[in-house]
């Protein structure tokens, strides 16, 4: 075969290995952590909220509702994997532009427990887990 065939599969396969690899890294996970806070719920609620709504922020989520005990945080993004189909398959593949990921984020207080849940990367929702946890004062499992 000739040399050019070569760089042409070995190009084409790091394009696939690259584009495996951005939707692996990007996956989304759905959370739920209940933390029992006691009579305190809604002061251990606001201490979150004043630690944790920025970093949110500056991850570009936006509020979409406070109502109550409740706020719910959201953003909305173009997944990795349609800015490669977009590229591999041009110009049919600028329809792929269309495709959006929600991510949701819903932070509330029922009771005595602070529930944080919602639809988000797996790298975020650990470290939202993680951000709860401390807040509460409880130790992550191990």
């Amino acid at each position: 075969m000739e040399l050019w065939v070569y760089g042409l599969l070995f190009v084409l396969a790091g394009g696939a290995a690259l584009l495996i690899w951005a939707t692996w890294r990007d996956r989304r996970v759905d959370f739920l952590n209940d933390v029992p806070l006691g009579a305190d719920a809604e002061a251990a609620r606001e201490r979150f909220l004043d630690f944790e709504v920025p970093i949110l922020v500056a991850a570009r989520f936006t509020t979409v509702a406070h109502v109550g005990h409740t706020t719910i945080l959201e953003r909305s993004q173009i997944p990795a994997w349609a800015f490669w189909l977009a590229i591999l398959l041009f110009p049919v593949g600028l329809i792929a532009l269309v495709a959006r990921t929600r991510e949701t984020v819903t932070i509330a207080t029922s009771g005595d427990t602070l529930q944080v849940h919602g639809r988000c990367s797996k790298r975020l929702a650990d470290a939202i887990v993680d951000d709860v946890n401390r807040a509460a004062g409880v130790s992550p499992l191990v």
